[in-house]
C-alpha cells in the first residue's frame, strides 16, 4: 500500500508549461503507487507535450496495470488522458476508462467501462495539495480539494477496485469504478471481469448509493459512525472500500482516522475536505439534507 500528494494549480492553466506541470504531477503520483505503467505505444511525453486550443480534447494518454495475484485471470487496465476540459482553453481535463485488456498502442479491449470525464472550475489557479492512494489491486485519488468542509471549486475524485467477497477478500467477478467532479457529478459502475460483455454495464449517475441519514449525525457516544458505499449490478453487492461517507460535521477536514469494515479490518481514512450540497454529486441525499454528507479516502 502506498499514498502521496503534490501540490499544483486547481487544474486550470495557462501556459504549456503550466499544464505540463499539473499533468505531470497527477502521471508522478501515480507512477508512485503499485501499480505498472505499460509499454502502450504513443504515451504522453511530459517534456514535449503541449496544450491544443480545442475544448473537450485530450493530448496524450497513459495506461496502468493492476499487479496482484488476480492479474493474469481477471485483468484490470486503466487509460487515463489528459488534456482540455469541456469549458475553456485553460481548464485542464482528464479522462478515465477502464477495460480488460489494451492492444498494445493505446486502445483498449474486452470488458470496457464508461469514459468518464473530470474538469475543475474555469477560473481557480489556486494551489492545492491533491492525495492519492493505492496498492497492486486498487487506485484511487481526490485532486484539488478546497477547505472547510464545504462543495468546493475545483474537485474531483476517482476510485477503482476489486470485487469483494464476504469476508473482504478480493475476488476476480468485478472492479467497482467510482467518479465524481464539481463539473460533472457523481456516478459509478460495477463492470464485470468474465466472459466478454457486448456492451459495456450501465452506469450509476447521480450519486454514489449510501445509507446516510437525511438528518442529524453518526455520532452516538463513544462512536462515530461512517457509511458503506455500495454499486449495483444485477443485485446489491458488498460494499467499497476507498471511499466511505459520513455526516460532514463528524469528522474534521484534513483528519485521518480508523474506520473498521464491514470484515472487521481496520482501515485508514482520510478527509479531504468534500462534502455532498446537492443531490448529484457524491451521495444520493435528497434535495435537503443537513448536515451535508462527507466523504472520505481510503489512505494507506
Amino acid at each position: 500500500m502506498a499514498t502521496t500528494t503534490t501540490s499544483t494549480g486547481a487544474g486550470y492553466f495557462t501556459s504549456d508549461s503550466a499544464f505540463r506541470t499539473i499533468g505531470s504531477a497527477i502521471s508522478s503520483a501515480i507512477s508512485s503507487l503499485p501499480l505498472i505503467k505499460t509499454s502502450d505505444t504513443g504515451q504522453i511525453n511530459w517534456a514535449t507535450v503541449t496544450s491544443i486550443l480545442s475544448i473537450n480534447t485530450p493530448f496524450g494518454y497513459e495506461i496502468y496495470r493492476f499487479n496482484d495475484s488476480l492479474q493474469s485471470t481477471s485483468p484490470v487496465f486503466i487509460k487515463i488522458e489528459y488534456g482540455l476540459g469541456n469549458y475553456s482553453t485553460q481548464q485542464f481535463g482528464l479522462w478515465i476508462t477502464v477495460g480488460t485488456g489494451t492492444n498494445g498502442a493505446g486502445t483498449l479491449t474486452g470488458n470496457v467501462s464508461n469514459r468518464t470525464a473530470f474538469s475543475p472550475s474555469t477560473s481557480d489557479s489556486a494551489t492545492r495539495t491533491s492525495y492519492f492512494s493505492g496498492d497492486t489491486n486498487r487506485l484511487c485519488f481526490v485532486l484539488w480539494p478546497s477547505n472547510p468542509v464545504a462543495m468546493g471549486s475545483s474537485w474531483a475524485v476517482f476510485g477503482i477496485e476489486r470485487s469483494h467477497n464476504a469476508a473482504g477478500a478480493d475476488t476476480g467477478a468485478a472492479v467497482h469504478i467510482y467518479w465524481s467532479s464539481m463539473a460533472y457529478g457523481g456516478s459509478c459502475q460495477y463492470l464485470p471481469l468474465g466472459a466478454l460483455q457486448t456492451a459495456p454495464p450501465p452506469y450509476v449517475s447521480g450519486g454514489w448509493y449510501c445509507s446516510v441519514p437525511l438528518t442529524g449525525g453518526g455520532a452516538l457516544s463513544p462512536n462515530i459512525y461512517t457509511y458503506p458505499i455500495k454499486s449495483f449490478n444485477m443485485y446489491e453487492t458488498l460494499p467499497i472500500f476507498n471511499f466511505v461517507h459520513f455526516a460532514a460535521t463528524d469528522f474534521a477536514t484534513g483528519s485521518t482516522n480508523t474506520v473498521v469494515g464491514y470484515d472487521g479490518t481496520s482501515r485508514t481514512y482520510y478527509a479531504p475536505g468534500i462534502a455532498n450540497t446537492a443531490a448529484t454529486l457524491i451521495a444520493f441525499t435528497g434535495s435537503a439534507i443537513s448536515p451535508a454528507v462527507g466523504l472520505m479516502m481510503r489512505y494507506e
